[in-house]
């Protein structure tokens, strides 16, 4: 779905005002996040959303990160809405979001998910990680059978035969998307402690990973007229992943990365969903 300007604005506009709720409940329970990935690449070079971004992305420690699923709704508006494989059972990502359960923003990958759909913002937990290539590659490999056997719900439309096989791999090893998910978040957690850490949700393989110690405190950073928390080494994380993050990419790259079918803010993803997740 191509947005025009006022309604990519009134996007922006809505997850920034969840983003601002985020923080805030951060703030009154004293727990650390970052901003990261694009979101981040936007703070530093545009001070704000980079222009045709269409998503926030944060990252909190383990610990902040299970505080704020437990905690953090007290301290939210009614219609925000903490979104994890626990409090939406549809939901088939090891990681949060926060969502507007008042606005819609409908993708294609969740066509088959019965799941709230409104306007959200990413919330990643940080894990130890074991910097050794031995490790690596044992972690690389399990990680990549985990995440085909959670993403069949995701995929059963549009497969190839390479991914139909590898789906039918996975689904010996873990017969159902929760033994998939319960797996990952065992893997994931089950390095007690490491001088490195690794957002293992994200898109970014190994690239995201680094000393603890260049996320350490974090740096305040101008975004959208609000104050919002960078890693402390912001410039040596985004080069590990990007490389020249500041050199603006070819127009052609300049555009939105989710494949949003419907998006409103003034109405429920209700709205627009039937009893299956079906688009009406």
């Amino acid at each position: 779905m191509k947005l025009d300007d006022k309604r990519y604005m009134e996007l922006k506009q809505a997850e920034l005002d969840i983003l601002k709720h985020f923080i805030e409940a951060c703030n009154q329970m004293n727990l650390r996040y970052y901003v990261i990935a694009g979101t981040l690449i936007g703070a530093v070079r545009h001070k704000g959303s980079i222009p045709w971004d269409d998503d926030i992305d944060v990252a909190m420690p383990r610990t902040d990160y299970e505080t704020f699923i437990a905690k953090g709704k007290s301290l939210l508006p009614d219609n925000l809405f903490i979104q994890t494989r626990h409090t939406d059972p549809g939901f088939l990502l090891n990681m949060a979001k926060v969502r507007n359960s008042n606005t819609a923003f409908l993708e294609k990958t969740n066509r088959n998910l019965t799941i709230n759909q409104g306007i959200y913002i990413d919330v990643f937990p940080l894990d130890n990680f074991i910097n050794r290539p031995l490790s690596k590659l044992i972690t690389k490999t399990k990680l990549k059978v985990l995440k085909t056997a959670i993403g069949r719900e995701f995929f059963r439309d549009r497969r190839s035969l390479k991914l139909r096989i590898n789906q039918g791999i996975s689904k010996i090893l873990y017969p159902s998307s929760a033994d998939a998910m319960n797996a990952f978040d065992h893997l994931i957690q089950s390095v007690r402690q490491s001088e490195y850490c690794h957002n293992y949700c994200h898109n970014y393989g190994f690239k995201e990973a680094c000393p603890w110690s260049w996320f350490g405190s974090g740096v305040d950073m101008e975004f959208e007229g609000i104050t919002v928390r960078a890693p402390k080494e912001f410039d040596r994380y985004l080069r590990g992943i990007y490389g020249d993050y500041m050199e603006l990419p070819a127009v052609s790259e300049r555009i939105p990365h989710h494949n949003a079918e419907v998006v409103d803010v003034h109405n429920s993803y209700l709205t627009y969903i039937g009893p299956k997740g079906e688009i009406l």
